[in-house]
C-alpha cells in the first residue's frame, strides 16, 4: 500500500488494484502532480472528504461522475454535494463516529474544528485497514480529544495555521496522539498557509514523538 501526497490536504491511498481518495483538490491546486484527466483513468473506489471546498468541488463531482465511485462523508457534507446533482447513489452519508465499512477496510468520521465558531461542515477521519491505521486530521485546530486518537500507524497533521493548527499546535497533536509516522499537511498552498515543514519535522524528531516523513507533492511511503 502507497499513501500518496498531491499536495495542500489531497492524498491518495493507493493498493494493488484500486485507489481511495481523501480531499480530492486539482484544478484549484497549484502543489498538484497530477491531473483530473490522470485521476480518472485510475481505478478509484471511492471518495472520502473531511470537508469541501468551492474551489474543489467541480473536480469532486467530475472525479465521481466519470469514475462511479463511491463518496463517503459526513451528511453536512454530502448535503451539499448531492446538492449539485450527483447521484444519490453514489453517496453515503454518515454521522460522527458512525463507521462505514467495505470489503478489508473502514472509516469513521471525527471531530474537528474548523474555525473557533463551528464544527458542522467538517471532520477528521480514520481509514482501518487489517494491519494499519491512517489518521486524517482535515482541517482542524488543536482539541483536547484529540487525546482519543490512538493505534495510530500515520497521521496526517495540517500545520498551515490559517483555521487549522500551526506548527506548534501539531506538535502538541503528535503528543496527544503519538503516532507511528506524521506527516505535514495543508500548508504552503498560497501566501495565507506559510509553515516551516522541516522545523516540524525537527520539533517532532526531537521530542521523539513520531518519526516525521516530509512529503513533496507526487511523493508516497508504503505501508
Amino acid at each position: 500500500m502507497q499513501v500518496i501526497y498531491h499536495g495542500h490536504s489531497f492524498i491518495e491511498i493507493e493498493r494493488e488494484n484500486s485507489s481511495i481518495l481523501i480531499d480530492p483538490f486539482v484544478s484549484h491546486n497549484p502543489r498538484c502532480d497530477i491531473t483530473l484527466d490522470d485521476i480518472i483513468h485510475k481505478s478509484i473506489t471511492h471518495i472520502l472528504l473531511t470537508h469541501v471546498r468551492d474551489d474543489s468541488l467541480d473536480d469532486i463531482i467530475t472525479i465521481v461522475k466519470s469514475t462511479w465511485c463511491i463518496l463517503v462523508a459526513i451528511t453536512d457534507i454530502c448535503e451539499i454535494v448531492q446538492s449539485h446533482a450527483i447521484i444519490e447513489q453514489n453517496i453515503i452519508s454518515q454521522s460522527l463516529d458512525s463507521i462505514f465499512t467495505f470489503e478489508d477496510w473502514s472509516v469513521q468520521f471525527t471531530k474537528s474544528l474548523h474555525d473557533i465558531s463551528t464544527t458542522g461542515h467538517s471532520s477528521g477521519l480514520i481509514v482501518d485497514f487489517l494491519w494499519i491505521r491512517i489518521y486524517h486530521a482535515g482541517d482542524t485546530q488543536l482539541f483536547d480529544e484529540m487525546s482519543e486518537i490512538q493505534d495510530i500507524d500515520l497521521a496526517l497533521l495540517p500545520i498551515g495555521g490559517t483555521y487549522t493548527m500551526g506548527v506548534e499546535d501539531a506538535v502538541k497533536a503528535c503528543w496527544y496522539i503519538k503516532p507511528k509516522t506524521v506527516v505535514p499537511i495543508h500548508y504552503n498552498t498560497n501566501s495565507t498557509l506559510k509553515a516551516d515543514d522541516i522545523e516540524f519535522a525537527r520539533q517532532v524528531m526531537l521530542a521523539q514523538y513520531a518519526v516525521p516523513k516530509v512529503l513533496r507533492a507526487g511523493q508516497y511511503i508504503v505501508l
